[in-house]
């Protein structure tokens, strides 16, 4: 995180905690936006959970409407390369996938965890579509795989899918080790299952590589 010191980004804190760490980091991020908290620990399948998550599509809405590009990383990956480089200029929406052969959860197809979007007409109109149907939904991950299914050749995005082996999920990691530009924690349920993760292959507690100092990381 004291990469970013260096660059000139815009950084949102997600609540009051985070804003203040990163304060005291010199970051000078965007105060959070409200979101309804019941005032427990983010943990999968809480309430809490789907409140955090259910605002991802507002986030990244904040920075688009100010005419800036947004790449969002959930805080279990490790990027091992730098992630601007696989991004494709011109396009409206870059995304990986989320799927595993051997798992019941594949049906949720793209992963929320990594999103790269550019402040266009057809990005907009994605994420007010994803946002409104939100609340039919579990949590933003699923909510977004039906937005996307629900796409029409009228709504002209431009959407992206990065190769499994660059972008591996956790569950299959170990098949893509010396492939793959990032270690994603998923697949794992609460910090100390996602930090041992991390461990075992030696990026628990690493700086992220990041070097594209025009974009919003």
């Amino acid at each position: 995180m004291s990469k970013l010191t260096e660059l000139p980004v815009q950084i949102l804190a997600e609540d009051c905690k985070s804003y203040k760490y990163l304060t005291n980091l010199g970051m000078q991020p965007c105060p959070p936006l409200n979101y309804p908290d019941d005032g427990k620990a983010k943990n999968f399948n809480t309430l809490g959970f789907k409140n955090l998550t259910s605002y991802r599509p507002i986030y990244l809405q904040y920075f688009l409407l100010h005419g800036i590009s947004v790449l969002w990383l959930d805080s279990d990956i490790v990027p091992k390369l730098d992630l601007f480089g696989f991004i494709p200029p011109g396009v409206d929406m870059v995304l990986v996938d989320d799927k595993s052969n051997d798992c019941h959860y594949s049906s949720h197809g793209k992963c929320s965890c990594f999103i790269f979007m550019n402040p266009r007409n057809a990005s907009l109109r994605f994420l007010s579509k994803w946002i409104e149907i939100m609340p039919r939904h579990a949590n933003d991950q699923p909510a977004l795989n039906a937005a996307l299914a629900n796409l029409g050749h009228e709504d002209h995005l431009s959407l992206v899918m990065l190769p499994r082996y660059l972008f591996p999920n956790g569950r299959d990691y170990a098949k893509f080790l010396n492939s793959s530009a990032w270690i994603h924690a998923n697949y794992r349920v609460g910090r100390k299952a996602k930090e041992e993760f991390l461990k075992i292959y030696g990026y628990l507690g690493q700086e992220f590589f990041l070097t594209r100092a025009e974009l919003v990381c």
